[in-house]
């Protein structure tokens, strides 16, 4: 019995370890396949959608591309044409479907276009709710920055000064100092707070604009503007 007990005793930890996983495979083998099969089928799924994003970004972006072409083809037109407003009707049903398509860089962009075409004709309300919506959905973004200015001169144009001056103030707010269109809004700012009579107000954004962004154009003309106020 002595022997026996040593002998037991005497079985390496490893094979007791490889007996007991070994054990545990055997029970459980059916339960790990089906998990392993799971897993497998969740990684394909991910890799066949992701393939089918990529692409889609891809065609979106070559649509984007032939539409902007034809954008710039309708200043070589004559706009008392029929083609002028046959390529104007196909061009903006175009660039709708694709901005309600794609949330990405192409859909914001055809929404930006869709905000120029309105803005040509002078169509300034409806512009603007391009211009706004390129904001919301592109925030961070550049093309997001100068649709926020374009809104504020929307509003401009409309009338909305109020409107306007809060457009302005929200570029620096909601793209930093740094943005390229900065000294632009900052530049619209002062210019209605010179047009409703808030000169100190005015002359103070045109200072400030001055001393931010001394090699830009629009500090040039604050300069210039502080001479006069």
């Amino acid at each position: 019995m002595a022997n026996n007990k040593t002998k037991e005793a005497a079985v390496p930890a490893y094979e007791k370890f490889l007996y007991s996983v070994a054990s545990f495979f055997k029970a459980q083998w059916k339960k790990i396949a089906i998990g392993a099969g799971v897993l497998i089928l969740s990684l394909l799924i991910v890799v066949i959608v992701s393939l089918v994003n990529s692409s889609r970004f891809e065609k979106d972006f070559m649509r984007l591309d032939v539409l902007q072409e034809t954008y710039a083809s309708l200043d070589t037109l004559d706009e008392t044409s029929t083609e002028y407003a046959s390529t104007l009707s196909e061009l903006e049903g175009s660039l709708q479907e694709l901005a309600s398509s794609s949330k990405a860089y192409p859909g914001l962009k055809a929404e930006y276009l869709l905000g120029q075409l309105a803005w040509n004709q002078k169509d300034f309300a409806t512009a603007r709710e391009h211009y706004l919506a390129v904001h919301e959905n592109g925030r961070g973004i550049y093309l997001g920055a100068v649709a926020l200015v374009n809104a504020a001169a929307a509003s401009e144009e409309l009338g909305e000064d109020a409107a306007a001056l809060g457009q302005y103030q929200m570029v620096a707010d909601s793209y930093g100092q740094d943005i390229a269109v900065a000294p632009r809004a900052l530049f619209g700012e002062a210019r209605i707070y010179e047009k409703t009579g808030d000169i100190d107000l005015a002359r103070a954004v045109f200072q400030e604009l001055a001393d931010a962004y001394p090699s830009s154009e629009f500090a040039r003309i604050a300069q210039n503007r502080l001479l006069v106020l």
